[in-house]
């Protein structure tokens, strides 16, 4: 359900679908899995506050899942020396590639791993509020170059879109 995005066009809002709380399998798990990338991105120290986790179905069919890489927007500090600037936005969704890369090696990761992964990501408007946090154009590019397909978000009413 992407469009594609042109150098210097605006990325047009596509209708999006909601999750069916009533049909969803594993609601519970998709509700923990909100809760946790909502206080990971309370750990954000930029104005922006995503938190992203990255899960798998779990491998014992009881329809669970894992989770595999956590993340969320905070300043990476550059080498001075290299650049003119001082600092860049790691965004949640880098990071937590990064991470599950970090735990699980390269190798899990793009073959295993991340085909059958789903990102879940949350943008905090305040401590009780959510936005809407589709990934940006420049991850979600990176996102389907590791192979993640499936990326639910928040929106500004309170619902998961996929």
């Amino acid at each position: 359900k992407s469009s594609k995005i042109h150098s210097g066009e605006k990325r047009k809002r596509q209708p999006e679908e909601d999750i069916d709380a009533s049909n969803e399998a594993n609601h519970s798990s998709t509700v923990h899995h909100l809760l946790e990338a909502a206080h990971l991105a309370r750990n954000g120290s930029v104005r922006a506050q995503h938190g992203a986790v990255i899960y798998v179905p779990s491998d014992d069919n009881n329809g669970g899942t894992k989770v595999i890489g956590r993340g969320w927007n905070h300043d990476f500090i550059l080498d001075r020396s290299a650049s003119n600037k001082n600092k860049l936005v790691l965004h949640s969704e880098v990071h937590a590639v990064a991470d599950a890369i970090r735990n699980h090696g390269e190798d899990e990761c793009f073959e295993k791993l991340f085909p059958r992964a789903t990102i879940l990501i949350a943008e905090l408007d305040s401590d009780y509020a959510y936005e809407d946090s589709h990934p940006c154009p420049k991850c979600h590019p990176l996102l389907r170059a590791v192979g993640i397909t499936k990326v639910l978000h928040t929106t500004a009413h309170g619902k998961v879109n996929c």
